[in-house]
């Protein structure tokens, strides 16, 4: 994949024009021409375009370096991503799109899985529980332990609004008594705990047990204090707020996650 397709597929996730990714980083008709693979871009025109619309650099050239190993490992990293955007966005008709993209691909079991589990959080009613559970069992079984695999804690993270409560609570625990002092750890690892973390503390709110949320909470006011984890700590002072009563602190985070750009998985999933 060359730099001028990538930018093409970089705009169109974003749901821009070219008008709306050029900006006043340069004329529509010089991104145009950049696009359409007629005239190359300066890597620091690049730089600036990516900057302004808040896209992660280290994502775009990650994309670049795998399309140059392989079409295959570049679509897979895409997939990923746009599976995260289509949840944080509440957006069903983009995951249904990319379930149907990830069915034509080999292997990445854990991006299938939880690709379903997320379209299942989308739409509940889509897809037989059993049928789902049973999909999530197999993968888990088939891992020597998964709690070494940050996919699988993601697939855990989601798989949590979907399995038995007490079952939910016993694996989370593990899982946090094995990342103890969850600083210390990688950023993926932290990330992976952190989802887990957030899903158990909704799960918690949904069955009406707050004290169970406790350790989950903690641990989110524990990671690292990085840029890329600031809506995790948030959601954590969010449930415990939430739990303790202090719901006008809870709403202000609320309206703080909203105006990040985060209002459809707030008015969704925090319900």
């Amino acid at each position: 994949m060359e730099i001028c397709d990538l930018l093409k597929q970089t705009r169109i996730d974003l749901g821009l024009t070219q008008q709306g990714m050029a900006g006043e980083v340069m004329s529509v008709a010089q991104y145009s021409r950049i696009e359409s693979g007629e005239q190359r871009i300066k890597v620091e025109d690049l730089l600036e375009l990516l900057e302004s619309h808040n896209y992660d650099l280290g994502y775009f050239f990650t994309k670049m370096i795998y399309s140059r190993r392989g079409e295959k490992e570049a679509d897979w990293i895409n997939i990923e991503f746009r599976v995260k955007n289509a949840f944080y966005d509440w957006n069903w008709k983009k995951m249904s799109f990319l379930k149907e993209q990830a069915a034509n691909l080999t292997g990445k079991t854990a991006l299938r899985v939880g690709g379903d589990l997320v379209a299942y959080l989308l739409d509940p009613e889509l897809k037989d529980h059993e049928q789902l559970k049973s999909e999530v069992s197999d993968y888990f079984f088939s891992l020597d332990n998964w709690m070494d695999d940050t996919e699988a804690i993601v697939v855990f993270a989601v798989a949590i609004q979907l399995m038995k409560f007490d079952i939910a609570y016993f694996w989370l625990s593990e899982l946090l008594d094995k990342y103890q002092q969850i600083d210390n750890f990688s950023r993926d690892q932290q990330e992976a705990v952190g989802k887990a973390c957030v899903s158990f503390c909704q799960r918690c709110r949904k069955e009406g047990v707050a004290e169970a949320a406790k350790e989950a909470i903690e641990v989110l006011g524990q990671l690292s204090p990085c840029p890329e984890f600031v809506a995790y700590r948030l959601l954590g002072k969010y449930y415990a707020g939430l739990f303790s009563g202090e719901d006008e602190e809870a709403e202000r985070i609320k309206e703080i996650l909203r105006e990040s750009g985060l209002e459809r998985f707030v008015d969704h999933f925090l319900l």
